[in-house]
Parts: structure tokens; C-alpha cells; sequence
């Protein structure tokens, strides 16, 4: 049975939660040197041609709200 609980980041200079269990996603792929301009809508206009995209969230800092630089884009099917 799925959760979906977050689970804390446990590494030196990173914090928050990450979702360890999303069920709906078939395949997770990483983007990174993300420039500070992108946003969630740019990405998904990216990566849509590639299959459905379930979610895309450029992750932020916390504390500044600025990007980190990365995703973690989930698709419907591998």
C-alpha cells in the first residue's frame, strides 16, 4: 500500500521534504543547470513532446525561494 508521505532530506546543506512514493508517476526524469528564468510552465511546454507530464515543479530553496537549479519531471508512461 502507497503513502505518499514526505520523508526529510537527510544530506549536509539540503532541506525539506521530498515525496518518496507518487504512484501515478511511471518515470522520473532529472534536469538540472536549470536557469533561474524557468518555471513549471516552460518546462512542461519542454518536455510534453516526450509524453504526458504529470507534474512539473522546479525546485526552491526554502529559506530564499530562489531555484535550485533542478527538477524531477514525472511521466505518465516510461
Amino acid at each position: 500500500m502507497s503513502s505518499n508521505r514526505p520523508e526529510e532530506l537527510d544530506r549536509p546543506g539540503q532541506k525539506g521534504l521530498i515525496y518518496t512514493d507518487r504512484p501515478e508517476a511511471e518515470f522520473h526524469l532529472f534536469i538540472g543547470c536549470l536557469a533561474w528564468a524557468i518555471n513549471e510552465r516552460i518546462l512542461e511546454d519542454a518536455f510534453k513532446s516526450c509524453g504526458e507530464v504529470i507534474d512539473a515543479k522546479v525546485n526552491n530553496d526554502q529559506e530564499t525561494g530562489r531555484s535550485r537549479g533542478f527538477s524531477f519531471i514525472p511521466f505518465a508512461m516510461k
